[in-house]
């Protein structure tokens, strides 16, 4: 059964590690996430459950651009998830001894990232007011919660339906019906591998297409975070990761969302395949052809002709020559039949 903010927040710690982030105690958030592992013997998972659920309200965006002087600026994303998940894939690499370390870093960390947009508009002291020069002293309030938690929302109709209505409340915009959709599917442990993919897959699509001239971009930041979503929930167990849902997932449909890159790419496969290219297979690129590959990224525009070229080989075994022989003869035929008709 998947936890709600309630549930976790019976655990003490909780209660513990939220006032010590919003001292921004650093030392003191830490040494409370070191003395639950280590004296009280509670597996990283169940810190990291407590840990989440606390600084999840405080690491919130309305928006990721904000408007100064005339000038659209950039609002950087929440970084503390990320460091949470990059640190619990290291852990077991580590000697026995300093498993803690890199997780102790991240989590010291915390308490410099809470509410980034006040930060960077000199209202709020952390990472970020102090990266632009602003120099913020200790404030009387604490820092604004920019989207509430939800209640889980399931809607009538079968599991497909209810996946999709999740993917186009998230490409909408709409962070509150995102965020509950998928608390909703994310209670159903058959839904979860699916849903899994979907978050992930919403990260990848959600890029701009330049960001040479440009303020507004996220960088593949929301592929970043969908990842950490679904590893950290996968670390702790999805039933007690409502911490890291809070933290993550509403972000994923803050503005400005980008899928124009993703609709080229979908053109381009359209008009290059037969079925949009759906029974196209993976498949890897040889040594020979990485270089090339690399070179039409960086210096042209010849990439998309490169990688469908490589596609067409690997579907039917024939060159790209070879198509682009039987596409050119095509042209001359169509050419010949219309100058016929004439």
């Amino acid at each position: 059964m998947l936890q709600s903010r309630e549930d976790i927040r019976k655990d003490k710690a909780v209660d513990a590690f939220t006032d010590a982030i919003l001292q921004r105690d650093q030392p003191r958030v830490a040494d409370l996430f070191f003395k639950l592992v280590r004296n009280e013997g509670r597996t990283m998972g169940d810190a990291l459950s407590a840990v989440t659920e606390a600084e999840a309200p405080f690491v919130q965006v309305p928006n990721h651009i904000d408007v100064r002087d005339g000038q659209i600026t950039l609002i950087n994303n929440d970084h503390t998830i990320l460091g949470l998940r990059t640190s619990a894939a290291l852990t077991p690499y580590l000697p026995k001894d300093y498993q803690l370390l890199g997780m102790l870093q991240s989590v010291w960390y915390i308490p410099a990232g809470l509410d980034i947009w006040n930060q960077l508009r000199g209202k709020y002291p952390g990472r970020y007011a102090t990266m632009k020069g602003i120099n913020v002293p200790p404030p009387s309030y604490g820092p604004v919660v920019w989207n509430e938690d939800q209640q889980p929302i399931v809607e009538a109709g079968g599991f497909e339906d209810r996946l999709h209505a999740h993917m186009i409340a998230t490409m909408s915009g709409d962070v509150k019906r995102s965020y509950g959709l998928f608390l909703g599917l994310a209670a159903d442990e058959a839904a979860r591998p699916k849903l899994r993919d979907q978050l992930l897959f919403l990260g990848l699509i959600d890029l701009q297409d330049t960001v040479m001239g440009r303020k507004a971009r996220n960088t593949g930041h929301k592929a970043l975070r969908a990842r950490a979503v679904v590893d950290l929930a996968d670390h702790i167990g999805w039933e007690r990761a409502h911490g890291v849902y809070y933290t993550g997932v509403p972000d994923m449909a803050i503005g400005p969302l980008y899928y124009s890159l993703y609709d080229a790419a979908c053109v381009t496969l359209t008009e290059a395949f037969p079925d949009a290219g759906k029974g196209l297979n993976i498949f890897v690129v040889g040594d020979g052809r990485v270089q090339v590959a690399a070179d039409a990224l960086v210096f042209d525009d010849l990439y998309h002709g490169l990688i469908i070229g490589a596609q067409r080989q690997n579907s039917d075994g024939r060159s790209s020559h070879e198509h682009d022989q039987e596409e050119n003869q095509h042209q001359r035929q169509a050419g010949a039949n219309f100058n016929a008709g004439n």
